[in-house]
């Protein structure tokens, strides 16, 4: 009993606070118990793994470890409930149990386990005392154990609270550095086109240089109507991604020529290409079936990539566009480029909208921010995957993939009417 008044009273200490609980509580454990070792355990992601957190024995504090649960009695915890959280197993332990090997290697032969539940009633935790010699059932040493226990039960989900405050301010100040670059960046995006606009009529409306007769003037106009188009643009995938994110986008889908649609991106991003020296490479046939797709939708993923390539493509380089169909009657866009290319870390990021890769120190380059993650939105409308794989220095492979039912003169591309009109999904 003197042993166990120990145990609290280190339990209450001022040593057992913060990071350092679950360490005292193991070894208040094997004070109050007389056990060789005790600790605390926590369940990983793939439930079938415990990381344990504290492990003391009879001569202090071990090193951490992970170990699989099947077969262990540490299992027989983790399936337990609420109103039976508590396992002892008095004396024959790895006669029971075939695993983990270290039972046997350390010589183990009783087991007490209580399981820690999380507000949903989820088994999450766990706090154990192992003998080297047989464990009475006693009931005041159960009594003691789960009041140990309890109180790393309530540590636990404290520290779990702590943490999950930690991350939700870190993601406040993430959203808060997001909204700040996209600022930052509509501040560009917006006020470069509008300078234009306004410069330029405003030449005009005075007539600087003459009536508006003047050849100059027609100059303007196109630059007036390309800074139009940018904004215009630049405010329509706005609000696509805001539609497609809170489920109100509609599809217009009719069969598509997809040859069509792959020549007229192109076209489109032509003119760029060839001022920044970047070669196009058209890979795809003639012979194209057609797409039972939103046509608007498919040249905003199609233009959407290929701008992206010819931004980070330095001069020299290649743009190559692919299309095929696949035996199982897919059909599968590829755009691939040989430019600067994306760190594996930093993929996450350019999926976020209003983000931009090195945002902080590529100033040279333009955009929103919403390419990839318009062009992830829209193949998902359509069912379809997107795969974007990126080595720096080396470049970029983008992948779209349509279901083999939206692809018309194939086998596997016979539809219903029923699957002619798709909402967001």
């Amino acid at each position: 009993m003197a042993q166990r008044v120990i145990a609290l009273e280190l339990l209450a200490s001022k040593e057992s606070t913060g990071n350092g609980f679950f360490d005292v509580a193991a070894r208040a454990l094997t004070i109050g118990l007389g056990c060789r070792w005790a600790g605390f355990g926590r369940l990983l992601a793939d439930g079938h793994t415990v990381e344990v957190i504290a492990f003391w024995d009879a001569k202090g504090p071990s090193a951490t470890f992970s170990y699989p649960v099947d077969n262990s009695p540490c299992g027989e915890i983790y399936n337990s409930t609420p109103d039976y959280p508590y396992r002892l197993y008095a004396d024959c332990l790895t006669e029971r149990f075939s695993g983990p090997p270290l039972l046997a290697q350390i010589g183990a032969v009783s087991y007490r386990g209580e399981a820690i539940f999380d507000s949903a009633g989820r088994n999450v935790a766990h706090a154990f005392a192992i003998g080297d010699r047989p464990f009475e059932n006693d009931l005041s040493a159960e009594e003691f154990f789960r009041l140990v226990g309890q109180r790393a039960g309530a540590e636990f989900h404290r520290q779990s609270a702590e943490q999950a405050l930690l991350r939700s301010r870190e993601e406040a100040v993430v959203a808060s550095r997001t909204k700040s670059e996209f600022l930052a960046n509509m501040s560009h995006e917006f006020r470069t086109p509008l300078n234009a606009v306004l410069g330029f009529s405003d030449l005009m409306k005075t007539e600087a240089f003459g009536p508006l007769g003047d050849p100059r003037y027609m100059e303007y106009v196109d630059a007036i109507q390309s800074s139009g188009q940018h904004l215009l643009d630049v405010i329509s995938n706005i609000l696509d991604l805001s539609k497609g994110e809170s489920g109100f986008m509609a599809l217009h889908e009719d069969p598509v020529n997809v040859t069509e649609v792959l020549d007229m991106c192109l076209s489109l991003v032509a003119e760029r290409a060839r001022s920044g020296k970047i070669t196009l490479l058209a890979e795809y046939g003639r012979d194209l079936p057609p797409l039972v797709v939103d046509g608007v939708k498919l040249k905003q993923i199609i233009i959407n990539l290929l701008s992206n390539a010819v931004k980070f493509t330095p001069a020299g380089g290649t743009v190559t566009v692919r299309a095929n169909v696949g035996e199982d009657g897919r059909m599968v866009f590829q755009v691939a480029d040989t430019g600067i290319g994306i760190a594996a870390k930093q993929i996450a990021v350019a999926f976020e909208p209003f983000r931009q890769v090195d945002a902080s120190t590529r100033t040279d380059a333009e955009g929103t921010g919403l390419g990839l993650p318009l062009v992830r939105l829209l193949t998902r409308l359509h069912d379809g995957s997107f795969d974007f794989e990126s080595v720096p220095g080396e470049g970029t492979v983008a992948t779209v993939g349509f279901p083999a039912i939206r692809t018309l003169e194939h086998p596997a591309g016979e539809r219903n009417d029923q699957t002619l009109v798709a909402a967001s999904r």
